[in-house]
């Protein structure tokens, strides 16, 4: 939710160039407003049955997400598991035409080069190696029937 209480969604995919300096634009339509600063949080998701990609998730998701940490069993193996895969995190703030610089290690453990996919989520979104996103995107389309049961 942005300040003026507008929604972003985070709706379609994009194919860009990342610039020498590592940077990546964000589609206008995911900034927030003109006048407003556009910040994400960058994590590795990489999970056992898809290839490794960034999840970009906004500050309100971030808050929701860290909400539900909290509430987890403090000594659970599964908490810390997770706990720690989300601290491999990192706050990315867009520039003043929409950039935002991918951390170098981040970048390197999903295997993003000069060309990305930002692919939306709805609520968040994900930044792919094409090739990756590929394959993520062709087991979609064999899920479609099992997934659409979800609603």
């Amino acid at each position: 939710m942005s300040d003026n209480g507008s929604e972003v969604f985070y709706l379609l995919e994009h194919r860009h160039t990342v610039d020498d300096k590592g940077r990546v634009c964000i589609p206008a339509e995911w900034r927030a407003p003109a006048g407003q600063e556009t910040t994400f949080f960058l994590m590795l998701w990489d999970k056992t049955d898809q290839p490794p990609c960034l999840m970009g998730v906004p500050p309100s998701g971030m808050q929701e997400l860290l909400r539900r940490l909290k509430e987890l069993p403090f000594f659970d193996s599964n908490a810390e598991s997770l706990q720690r895969l989300v601290a491999r995190s990192t706050k990315v703030t867009a520039d003043k035409v929409g950039r935002i610089r991918l951390p170098e290690q981040l970048a390197k453990a999903a295997n993003l080069g000069k060309e990305v996919v930002l692919k939306g989520l709805l609520f968040r979104f994900q930044i792919w190696n094409p090739e990756f996103y590929d394959q993520v995107k062709a087991k979609d389309l064999d899920r479609r029937d099992e997934s659409q049961k979800l609603v």
